[in-house]
């Protein structure tokens, strides 16, 4: 009688008990083993790329082995990380925060909303990093700040215990502080006095 695990050379009550030569035999299944695939003549054949523990054909790599990541079917370092050898199977953390690729660990491209400046990645003006996104500040005329303050403003306005004010006798007009028309109005909202 046939056996129909495929790959199987002997299956007493058609349970396979060995495989095809360079099979391996796991759970009753003939498969090829890490870093191979079947190919189309039978035989158990090298995945392409050498960092491919599994392949779904010689030149598709779906799982690396441990510390990779399939990224257009090949093996290389996950998002934030370069390697450090030339076949790409010693992957370390970029040292640059939210760096999204470094090769040689020079950030190059940084993740999600930031945005590469003298090879650091940072917020845009106007936003704050808020665990690991940039979000926007919610102080009004603000350029720089965190969660609940504000350090730097647009248009040379001062920051006043962490909001942005204009100063006596002007108001902001526009995102500027523009003088009040009425003379000796020392606040004058909406340039009303």
């Amino acid at each position: 009688m046939a056996c129909s695990t495929p790959n199987c050379l002997s299956c007493p009550l058609n349970v396979c008990q060995r495989c095809r030569l360079t099979y391996l035999l796991r759970f009753g299944v003939c498969s090829c083993p890490l870093g191979q695939t079947n190919s189309s003549t039978g035989a158990c054949v090298n995945c392409a790329n050498g960092n491919c523990s599994i392949c779904s054909a010689a030149a598709t790599c779906t799982t690396c082995y441990t510390g990779l990541a399939p990224v257009s079917s090949a093996c290389a370092c996950r998002v934030g990380q370069y390697n450090t050898t030339a076949t790409g199977s010693n992957c370390l953390d970029c040292s640059t925060e939210n760096c999204a690729t470094c090769p040689n660990n020079i950030c190059t491209t940084c993740r999600n909303t930031f945005t590469l400046v003298n090879g650091a990645c940072v917020c845009p003006i106007g936003t704050y990093n808020n665990a690991g996104t940039c979000t926007a500040c919610t102080i009004a005329n603000c350029a720089v700040c965190d969660a609940s303050s504000c350090t730097t403003c647009f248009n040379n306005v001062a920051p006043v215990n962490g909001v942005c004010n204009c100063p006596q006798a002007t108001y902001i007009n526009s995102d500027l502080c523009s003088n009040c028309a009425v003379a000796n109005c020392a606040v004058c909202p909406n340039n009303l006095c």
